[in-house]
């Protein structure tokens, strides 16, 4: 037997165990109990860590023992221990010295080693505990299998990922990703155990610290750029907002179809609108009645009547959660940021202004035109970046021809989609006396634009007779366009734009731009079908916004990328046929992308948002772009 004084010899064992965290620094301080699990140690031996993250024990039964630490004190150092680079044990350095050393290797996170159940604020989540941290709720510690050798045990940080978001007037890559990812993220609904959803993004895959959390479309995947803060100062429970909802609200009180979602934590709050889920219906009425804004808003402006119905109908419906929102912000001096894309643009645009005096920043994914142009100039300043697919319909509702042909005339593809951007506003103001009822973009301008390189060439039909074809060469490339990504450039890209947009004659503009389409760098034929698929979310405007954000991080990991503008680049250059006129816009477009790293300085000189780029770097994958 194992207690008999027969069996003495057996207490002559030892074991070392070294405390350390994800960085290799030791956990010190701590209050433990060490006991095994029949012998004379059934009743736990108790004393603290060492100033080195060392316990030793001796005079031990030659059975397995049982570690546990204390938990309140555990949960409080863990917090302030940050998360290594890359995630997994392959990835661990402390495993691989304990493997140099022949030491014995555990990793685990602190649920395994606490003592009892922790006390921690549930944040209204529907888990009282982290899966990932609290894999289970026995409380049974550590087990260490072999005496007389030392053991490594590493603890993961007890943490919780966060968006790494820039409240700043500047463009921003890193936003334009995360925030778009927050506006697909919209669609996903409300239930826990979908993963697709909002409430699974943040109460489950914000705490699972062994992977980024990451939305999917297909077999495309997103993963944010995330950064690792103490778990206290995770995300709150959600909150989504569906008028449509009968069994919430009531079939008699249901009404409209406006979905929304907001969600905050200690530093910043987020509003995210969903779009239409059935957008082709109201692309395709084109009854836009402007009425007044909201005198508080614009007192001569007019805006969209269906799209401020919408704004109007989650507002009254739920007041209580319209009126937190600005509560949360005020009393504890949080930035905002808001999102959405289609439909829930134009509503997220309308909820900024509702919301200006807390300084949103709002960032909008084909969303079509809301306000009048003297709305536009009388609303509230708003830090507003609007990102557009150039072969996107959206974006052109609801449709005002005379004031797109005027700036097309002017501009060219940018007068057509740019609204606030550069100077076109003033030449609108300019050059029409009766504004009203026209409508016209808020914001500015970050374009996806496809260019072609255009050749034209002689067709003989006989001796006396020939004619021009024209087409475009196999080989379109997405050119990631910000005019505004800084004062200096965007002077320079004025100046340089309006030069090579007055160098063209009628002929020339026709040829490149052609009328009564709509129009996109060099494209040669109206494609209903790439305008409707241009429009979505997870299929066209989140794989544009990931690839070029990887490519600025490291340009090796994007080939697809890095080929289809070379080709392109090479053909524009060599090829004899082409308009010169479609060069030099081509060129013009490609020198202003050249820009775009700019938009992540803001990210990468700082150590957390370093850090951040490094891990999605990691996990990102380049999406092909279909043509």
């Amino acid at each position: 037997m194992i207690n008999s004084p027969d069996c003495i010899q057996c207490g002559k064992n030892w074991i070392e165990i070294i405390l350390v965290d994800e960085l290799n620094q030791p956990i010190t301080g701590l209050n433990y109990e060490l006991s095994q699990m029949f012998g004379p140690m059934i009743m736990p031996r108790k004393n603290s860590v060492g100033g080195n993250g060392l316990i030793r024990e001796e005079d031990l039964n030659n059975i397995p023992v049982i570690l546990k630490l204390d938990t309140e004190a555990l949960v409080k150092k863990m917090s302030s221990r940050n998360l290594r680079k890359q995630r997994g044990e392959a990835h661990s350095s402390v495993k691989q010295k304990a493997a140099e050393m022949n030491y014995q290797y555990q990793y685990t996170t602190i649920g395994p080693l606490c003592i009892d159940k922790p006390e921690i604020d549930s944040k209204d989540y529907e888990d009282e505990l982290p899966f990932y941290h609290f894999p289970d709720n026995a409380f049974k510690g550590i087990t260490l299998l072999g005496l007389n050798q030392t053991h490594i045990i590493e603890v993961c940080p007890f943490r919780a990922w966060s968006l790494l978001l820039h409240h700043t007037s500047e463009y921003s890559l890193v936003n334009g990703y995360n925030l778009g990812a927050m506006a697909f993220l919209s669609y996903g609904g409300d239930s826990l155990y979908s993963p697709k959803s909002v409430r699974n993004f943040f109460e489950r895959q914000c705490l699972d610290l062994s992977k980024l959390p990451t939305l999917y479309e297909g077999n495309k995947a997103f993963p944010a750029v995330m950064i690792d803060v103490p778990f206290d100062e995770r995300y709150d429970s959600p909150v989504f907002m569906d008028t449509e909802d009968a069994n919430l609200h009531g079939k008699e009180l249901a009404e409209g179809s406006s979905q929304l979602f907001y969600v905050k934590n200690n530093k910043h709050l987020l509003v995210s609108w969903r779009g239409s889920q059935e957008w082709l219906d109201w692309v395709s009425d084109f009854t836009y009645r402007p009425m007044p804004c909201p005198p508080h808003w614009s007192k001569s402006g007019r805006i969209h009547k269906g799209f401020l119905d919408a704004y109007t109908i989650a507002e009254k419906t739920y007041l209580k959660d319209f009126d937190s929102m600005k509560e949360f912000i005020d009393e504890n001096k949080l930035e905002l940021f808001m999102c959405g894309h289609s439909l829930g643009g134009a509503l997220s645009l309308a909820h900024a202004t509702e919301l200006h005096e807390f300084n949103p920043v709002l960032y909008t994914y084909g969303s079509p035109r809301l306000y009048s142009i003297p709305a536009i100039t009388e609303l509230p300043e708003i830090t507003h970046y609007r990102h557009i697919n150039d072969s996107d319909v959206v974006p052109r509702v609801p449709p005002e021809a005379d004031l797109e042909s005027y700036l097309f005339n002017v501009w060219g593809i940018v007068g057509t989609v740019a609204g606030t951007v550069w100077s076109v506003l003033s030449l609108v103001i300019q050059n029409f006396a009766d504004l009203d009822d026209r409508y016209w973009h808020h914001g500015k301008l970050v374009m996806f634009s496809q260019l072609l390189n255009v050749i034209e060439w002689n067709i003989e039909k006989t001796p006396q007779h020939s004619m021009r074809a024209r087409t475009s060469l196999p080989g379109e490339y997405t050119a990631y366009l910000v005019p505004t990504i800084d004062d200096v450039s965007e002077q320079k890209s004025e100046e340089e734009y309006i030069k090579f947009m007055a160098s063209l004659n009628k002929a020339q503009k026709e040829r490149i731009f052609p009328n009564n389409q709509i129009p996109s760098i060099g494209r040669t034929k109206f494609n209903i079908a790439k305008c409707i698929t241009s429009h979505f979310m997870g299929n066209s405007y989140m794989p544009v916004l990931l690839n070029q954000l990887l490519h600025e991080v490291n340009k090796d990991k994007t080939p697809l990328r890095n080929t289809n503008k070379n080709n392109f680049t090479s053909a524009m250059t060599t090829h004899g046929d082409i308009l010169p006129a479609s060069r030099e816009q081509n060129q013009f477009l490609l020198e202003l992308e050249d820009a775009v790293n700019k938009a992540l300085v803001i990210s990468s000189s700082q150590s957390e948002g370093a850090l951040a780029l490094s891990r999605f770097e990691e996990h990102a994958i380049e999406i092909q772009i279909n043509a």
